[in-house]
């Protein structure tokens, strides 16, 4: 059975909302390949595996996120590991589930090289949270990093108060994917 992901529903369901029209195509081609060669660096520094080579556009951004994961991580439980959701029909791939340092719970963690926000960031968290969940991890906090493309100090936001409504914006997606598709 082949599920859709997460960022698919997302990006297919939200592509009038959620859109990169205004973006050149060149600038957003290199911003997507800078953002899976980070994702990769990433996830092999957080298993403590070695890294290889950093390109130098990835630079600020790993320093950001190294310099995080030294000052407030304690534990890294999974990395990159796909979850499913066989009753809903959907699988999702989450950064990392970690414990930080001084909390015992679990927080759930997307690491993000963008620097503005974005709305599809809530419902991709909430999702990633349900999967987890649903999965046996029992998370107590949900965030997304936001890497500085300098190394500067990276930005930790929790999600807590729209994650109800954003799960359900997201299953309301979920439901018109399955429609179309």
């Amino acid at each position: 059975m082949n599920l859709p992901h997460v960022t698919e529903i997302i990006s297919q369901v939200g592509k009038h909302w959620l859109n990169f029209d205004a973006v050149p195509p060149g600038v957003l081609e290199r911003a997507c390949a800078r953002g899976s060669d980070f994702h990769r660096l990433a996830a092999l520094h957080a298993q403590s595996l070695w890294v290889d080579e950093i390109p130098d556009d990835c630079a600020g951004f790993f320093k950001s996120f190294s310099d995080w994961m030294e000052s407030f991580v304690a534990e890294v439980v999974v990395v990159e590991k796909q979850l499913v959701d066989v009753v809903l029909g959907f699988t999702g791939t989450p950064d990392a589930i970690l414990r930080i340092k001084g909390d015992p719970g679990l927080t759930l963690v997307d690491w993000k090289s963008g620097q503005t926000a974005s709305k599809g960031w809530r419902l991709q968290i909430a999702a990633y949270r349900h999967l987890a969940e649903i999965n046996g991890y029992d998370i107590g906090r949900v965030a997304t990093l936001q890497l500085h493309p300098d190394g500067k100090q990276a930005k930790f936001t929790g999600y807590t108060r729209s994650l109800t409504w954003d799960w359900n914006v997201f299953r309301s997606m979920l439901g018109v994917w399955k429609f179309f598709n």
